[in-house]
C-alpha cells in the first residue's frame, strides 16, 4: 500500500500548504512486475522461434539455409536487445518506487519533527516562533520533493542510456533494413547469390547458370559432380555404365543442397504461431505496465512528472516487440518457404533433364 500522511498530519499539511510528494509507487512497482512478465514471455518467444528455425537449419544443407542461420543471428540479437532493454527499464522503475517511498519517509519525519517542537501547531494562531518552524518545515519538504524528482529522473536517464535501451529504438529499422535489398538482401548474399539472380548460391549457383554448385558440378557442365564430372557430359559416371539411381524426395545423390520441404512448412507454421503470441501475451504483459504508468501519472504531480520519463521508453518496446512480430510471420515465413519452392522448382527441372534417358 502507498505511504500516505496520517489524517492529522494531513490537515496540518493542508492547513500551512506544507508540501507532499503526490505519486504512488505502488503503480511503479506494478510497472516493474509487469515488465518481467513482458521479458519472460518474449524470452519464450524467442527460444521458441530459435527451435523452430535451428531445426530446420539442421534438416538440410545449401548456402540458402546457411544464409538463413545468418540470418536469423541477427533477429536472435534484435530479441536480445529487446528483453534486455525490458530488463533495464524495469530495474529502474523499481528504484523509481524505493525513490518515492523513501522521500515520502523523510517528509513523514519533518512533519513529525514540527508536531514534537510545537505541540500547538494546527490549533492555535502560529506566533513568529511557531511560523517559523512552519517555513523551515515547508522549505524542507520542498527540497525533498525536488530530490525525490531529481533522483527519479536520474534512474529515468540511467535507463535511457543502457545500451540495449538505446539499441531497441533501432529494432525496426534493423529489421526491416535485413531485407533492405529484396528476398535476400538481408538474409545474406548466399539468399540472393553472387550472380543477383532471384535464387541462392547453392540453389541456383554462383555461376548465375541454371544449377546449382554441387548440381552443375565443379567440371561447369550440366550435371552433378558424381554423376557427370569428367565423363564428357554423360549422365551416366560413363558413356555406357549404369544409370543413376532415381532422384527421390528432396534432393538426391551427392549434391551439396538438400531441403526438406515439410520442414519448411513446419518451420514457418511455427514463426507463425510465435509472432501470434508476441502480438497476444506477450503484448498483452507490456500494455499492462504502460496502464500502470499511467495509473502513476494519475496519482499526482510528481508521478506524472515520473511517467512522462518512461512512457516513450515503454512504447519503443511495444515497437520492437510487434516488429519482431510482423517479421516473423512475414518476410522471414516467406524466405523460409521460398527456399523450398525455389528448390523444389530446380528437383523438378533436374528430374526432366535426367529422365530422358527413360524414353
Amino acid at each position: 500500500m502507498a505511504i500516505e500522511p496520517m489524517d492529522g498530519d494531513r490537515a496540518l499539511m493542508d492547513q500551512y500548504a506544507l508540501p507532499w510528494i503526490e505519486a504512488n509507487e505502488d503503480r511503479s512497482s506494478d510497472a516493474n512486475r509487469h515488465l518481467h512478465l513482458y521479458r519472460e514471455s518474449l524470452e519464450k518467444d524467442g527460444v521458441k522461434a530459435t527451435k523452430a528455425v535451428e531445426r530446420l537449419i539442421s534438416s538440410g544443407r545449401g548456402q540458402a539455409l546457411k544464409a538463413l542461420e545468418a540470418h536469423w543471428a541477427r533477429v536472435r540479437a534484435c530479441f536480445d536487445r529487446t528483453t534486455g532493454a525490458a530488463l533495464d527499464i524495469a530495474s529502474e522503475i523499481l528504484g523509481c518506487g524505493d525513490t518515492i517511498a523513501i522521500g515520502k519517509g523523510r517528509a513523514k519525519d519533518i512533519v513529525s519533527y514540527l508536531r514534537e517542537m510545537n505541540p500547538d501547531v494546527g490549533t492555535a494562531t502560529p506566533d513568529a516562533k511557531l511560523q517559523r518552524h512552519i517555513d523551515v518545515a515547508r522549505e524542507d519538504l520542498e527540497a525533498n520533493v525536488t530530490t525525490t524528482l531529481t533522483e527519479a529522473r536520474e534512474g529515468a536517464s540511467r535507463a535511457r542510456a543502457a545500451e540495449n535501451v538505446v539499441a531497441v529504438e533501432t529494432v525496426p529499422a534493423t529489421l526491416s533494413g535485413l531485407l533492405g535489398r529484396g528476398i535476400g538482401g538481408g538474409v545474406g548474399d548466399g539468399v540472393r547469390g553472387s550472380s543477383g539472380d532471384d535464387l541462392p548460391d547453392g540453389i541456383r549457383g554462383s555461376s548465375g547458370n541454371d544449377l546449382p554448385d554441387g548440381i552443375r558440378g565443379s567440371s561447369g557442365n550440366d550435371l552433378p559432380d558424381g554423376i557427370g564430372s569428367g565423363t564428357g557430359g554423360s549422365p551416366f559416371g560413363s558413356p555406357f555404365g549404369p544409370a543413376p539411381g532415381p532422384v527421390g524426395g528432396t534432393n538426391a545423390g551427392s549434391w551439396n543442397v538438400f531441403v526438406d520441404h515439410d520442414e519448411h512448412k513446419r518451420a514457418a507454421d511455427g514463426l507463425i504461431k510465435v509472432a501470434e503470441t508476441i502480438r497476444g501475451d506477450t503484448t498483452t504483459a507490456l500494455a499492462r505496465a504502460l496502464y500502470d504508468l499511467d495509473a502513476l501519472a494519475a496519482s499526482g504531480s510528481v508521478g506524472s512528472t515520473i511517467a512522462a520519463e518512461y512512457t516513450p521508453l515503454l512504447n519503443d518496446l511495444d515497437l520492437a516487440g510487434r516488429a519482431l512480430a510482423d517479421h516473423l510471420s512475414g518476410p522471414l515465413r516467406d524466405i523460409v518457404l521460398t527456399i523450398s519452392t525455389d528448390q523444389q522448382d530446380t528437383d523438378d527441372d533436374n528430374r526432366g533433364r535426367f529422365d530422358w534417358w527413360r524414353d
